[in-house]
C-alpha cells in the first residue's frame, strides 16, 4: 500500500486506536489461530510498522492544528478578558459610588487638612464622575422597561452635568459647595441602581 499523504484511514488510527484501525485498513481480515508466528510477522510487521508511523504523524498533524485553532477561541477566557455586556461598566460604576462617598467623607470630616495637591487629584477625579455617565449608558442597555430608560438617559446627563459643575468648588477648595455635588451624584447613581432591580417595592 503506497500513501503520499495523511489520509482519513491515518485520521482513524489517531481516533480509534492503531488496532482497530489496522483491522479496518486490512480489509478486516484476521489471523487464523493455526497461521505460524513467523508468518505474520512477515506479512504484517513491515505494514504495521508503516501504519503505526503515519498514525503517529496524521495524530501530531492533528493536534497541532487543533491546538492552533482552539488556542484564540480559549485565550478571552483563560485570560479574564470575555465579560459579559455591561459588566465591566458596571463594577466600575459600582467602584465611582465608592470613592467618590470616601471623598465626601474626607471633606465632611476633615476638609482643613486637605491641602491644594489632595484638592487637584480631587479635581481631576472629576473626570471619572464624568466617565461614569457613560458606563451608566452602556449598563442601561439592558433595560427592557422604556420609562426606566427614559429615566437612565436622564440620570445619566445629571450626573455629567454635576461632574462638570465640580470644576469650579474644587478649584476654589471650596469644601462645603462640593460636598453638595458630591451629595448630588451619589443620589442620581443610588437612583440608577434602584432602576436595575426588578422585584416590586412591595414584596
Amino acid at each position: 500500500m503506497r500513501i503520499d499523504t495523511i489520509t482519513t484511514s491515518s485520521l482513524l488510527l489517531c481516533l480509534f486506536g492503531s488496532a482497530t484501525a489496522f483491522s479496518s485498513i486490512a480489509g478486516g481480515r484476521e489471523c487464523h489461530p493455526n497461521i505460524l508466528e513467523d508468518q505474520v510477522e512477515t506479512k504484517v510487521s513491515g505494514r504495521r510498522a508503516f501504519l503505526l508511523s503515519s498514525s503517529t504523524a496524521a495524530c501530531t498533524v492533528a493536534i497541532a492544528a487543533f491546538g492552533t485553532n482552539l488556542q484564540p477561541a480559549l485565550a478571552d477566557v483563560s485570560d479574564g478578558n470575555a465579560l459579559p455586556p455591561g459588566a465591566a461598566e458596571f463594577s466600575r460604576l459600582l467602584r465611582l459610588k465608592s470613592d467618590f462617598a470616601n471623598i465626601g467623607k474626607r471633606l465632611s470630616e476633615n476638609a482643613d487638612e486637605v491641602d491644594a495637591k489632595e484638592w487637584e487629584k480631587i479635581g481631576q477625579y472629576l473626570r471619572t464622575v464624568y466617565g461614569g455617565g457613560e458606563d451608566m449608558k452602556v449598563v442601561a442597555k439592558g433595560m427592557y422597561d422604556p420609562e426606566k430608560k427614559k429615566r437612565a438617559a436622564e440620570l445619566v446627563k445629571l450626573v455629567q452635568k454635576a461632574a462638570q459643575a465640580g470644576d469650579i468648588p474644587a478649584s476654589q477648595k471650596n469644601a462645603k459647595s462640593f460636598l453638595v455635588i458630591q451629595e448630588k451624584v451619589s443620589v442620581y447613581i443610588d437612583e440608577f441602581l434602584d432602576l436595575l432591580q426588578d422585584v416590586p417595592d412591595e414584596l
